[in-house]
């Protein structure tokens, strides 16, 4: 490619020749001509400015995502530059025509961003229920999509209080119109403003430790950064939440083992998986084990058992492998007693099975 140095005195030579032909027919077409070649080299000049302007924005950096709030692309305009990837040549003319040396784009710095894409219009919000075991009252999660929204919190608080949980067994004991005020965040610490409804009681000591931790759990899925939850009922902390609780200091996450299934999967309720697909989910259980059956009918079709990734009182991941015809099934998953080998802590799910 020309330096533009030299392309600018091209031109100026060319000036002072058309300028000094004189008068008559030979002069005119020399005139002509010089025109004709200060345009074409003029397009030249204008293709490596034009080049140095693309290398230029290929350079600034892309939008990122920071904390909970999302960043979209930017749209490009009609009239936006062309990549240096893509060669720009100039227009044909009658007797000339000048395109750049094709050049490779440049290599991006080692620290540039890169943009990440937006999300989908609905995202994946973990939501916590309350379940009754052989083990006393657990809680187990289940993934629920909503709107995307700036406001996490508010919004995971609302879908455990307004949407009803997929699978039949468990349920959200708070009192039926109970709504979220307000919702925010200092520090560490999530601030949750609840209506009146929240105060009415549904149940004792336990089941009101039980709920609460259903809403911290539910809080901290949403922005893991918080440590604990401080709740409000219509702006007042009470000193005796359904009787039995006081709310006067923020309340913390109770540890996995106390609260949580010792066994769930981690599926909705009329999910669909192909034959050769995994499934799993999270157990708490002795030497962690995890038995597993597919039923049809009210018949076993097909049995066997997990090695979570930890034992209790850890918590571990567990998976296995989706190997019955396709059909209809309840899938179920338990802890065996180690004394009788009856089934303990069960979490089943209707699924749909396709080839």
């Amino acid at each position: 490619m020309r330096d533009p140095d030299d392309l600018q005195s091209l031109f100026d030579a060319l000036s002072r020749d058309a300028a000094g032909a004189g008068p008559g027919p030979q002069a005119a077409v020399a005139r002509a001509r010089g025109r004709r070649r200060m345009r074409a080299s003029a397009a030249g000049l204008a293709l490596v400015l034009v080049a140095g302007a693309g290398t230029a924005l290929a350079l600034q950096p892309g939008p990122q995502q920071e904390g909970l709030r999302y960043a979209s692309d930017p749209t490009p305009s009609a009239g936006s530059s062309p990549s240096p990837s893509q060669p720009v040549t100039a227009s044909p003319s009658t007797e000339a025509s000048v395109s750049p040396s094709p050049q490779p784009p440049p290599s991006p710095p080692a620290s540039e961003p890169t943009a990440q894409p937006a999300p989908p219009d609905r995202v994946p919000v973990s939501v916590y229920y309350v379940a009754d075991t052989t083990n006393g009252l657990r809680l187990y999660r289940e993934t629920h999509l909503r709107p995307r929204t700036l406001g996490v919190v508010r919004d995971a608080v609302a879908a455990m209080l307004e949407e009803a949980p997929f699978d039949d067994d468990y349920v959200s004991p708070w009192a039926s119109g109970t709504r979220v005020l307000g919702a925010n965040i200092e520090g560490d610490v999530a601030i949750v403003n609840l209506s009146k409804e929240a105060a009415v009681t549904s149940g004792g000591s336990a089941a009101a430790e039980m709920v609460l931790q259903q809403l911290v759990w539910t809080v901290h899925d949403a922005a893991t950064s918080i440590r604990a939850v401080r709740i409000l009922i219509e702006g007042e902390a009470p000193g005796d939440f359904w009787g039995a609780v006081s709310l006067d200091e923020p309340v913390e996450r109770a540890a996995s083992q106390d609260v949580l299934g010792p066994v769930w999967l981690d599926l909705s309720a009329g999910a669909e998986l192909s034959r050769g697909e995994k499934f799993g989910g999270e157990a708490t259980v002795f030497e962690a084990t995890v038995s597993w059956e597919w039923l049809k009918g009210g018949q076993v079709v097909d049995e066997g058992f997990s090695t979570a990734e930890e034992g209790a009182p850890g918590r571990g991941d567990w998976s296995a492998t989706v190997d019955v015809p396709p059909g209809d099934y309840v899938l179920r998953a338990f802890a065996s007693s180690a004394e009788n080998g009856s089934r303990m802590f069960v979490d089943d799910k209707d699924v749909r099975v396709t080839g």
